[in-house]
């Protein structure tokens, strides 16, 4: 009987074990679009457009990792970035550099949030990859609420989504990854 019950929700139980990485989507009007450009992912690019065009913020900000003790981006990914906000007709796409200091994604976090203070920044809205979308808001709530920073959340999929991730070898793989940075953020790191 229990055998039958686990072939019978297998599905449902993956599609939920799936959606448990990813944060709740949000989006209201804000300062600033901040695109979280940690594996150059054109869609987050594609995203942040179609935000801005329906004018929800008149700035993006994309930070670019830069070569260590430098307050530049790096040459080869500025020009990464530069081509992405180009390709998604991006109007106001601006970058700031961040390092790549371990944990990266608080380190890039706390590097976002003295670029958002610095420019008086209030609201904004964070586009993520969809299965770190959650490690991501639990960072960026802890980084931003301090500073009255409201944020907004838009988890962005590819061809991998909540509901066949389980359908190939690479899907299986990046959840156990993503499950595996998130507790490793809650327990050690947050």
């Amino acid at each position: 009987m229990l055998l039958v019950g686990i072939v019978v929700t297998r599905e449902f139980s993956l599609r939920a074990l799936g959606s448990l990485l990813v944060c709740e989507a949000s989006v209201g009007r804000a300062d600033t679009i901040l695109i979280e450009n940690l594996e150059s992912n054109y869609l987050l690019f594609e995203r942040a457009q179609r935000l801005e065009a329906q004018g929800l913020a008149p700035l993006v900000l994309v930070p670019v990792f830069g070569p260590a003790n430098t307050a530049e981006p790096g040459g080869v990914e500025l020009g990464f970035v530069n081509v992405m906000c180009g390709v998604s007709r991006l109007r106001s796409c601006t970058t700031f550099a961040v390092l790549a200091r371990e944990p990266i994604s608080l380190n890039v976090a706390k590097r976002c949030a003295e670029e958002l203070r610095a420019r008086g920044i209030r609201s904004v809205i964070l586009i993520a990859e969809g299965f770190r979308s959650r490690r991501t808001a639990e960072i960026y709530v802890r980084v931003l609420n301090p500073l009255g920073i409201r944020v907004y959340f838009q988890p962005v999929f590819g061809h991998r989504t909540p509901d066949n991730w389980f359908k190939s070898w690479h899907g299986i793989e990046e959840i156990g990854m993503q499950f595996v940075k998130l507790w490793y953020y809650r327990l050690v790191v947050l």
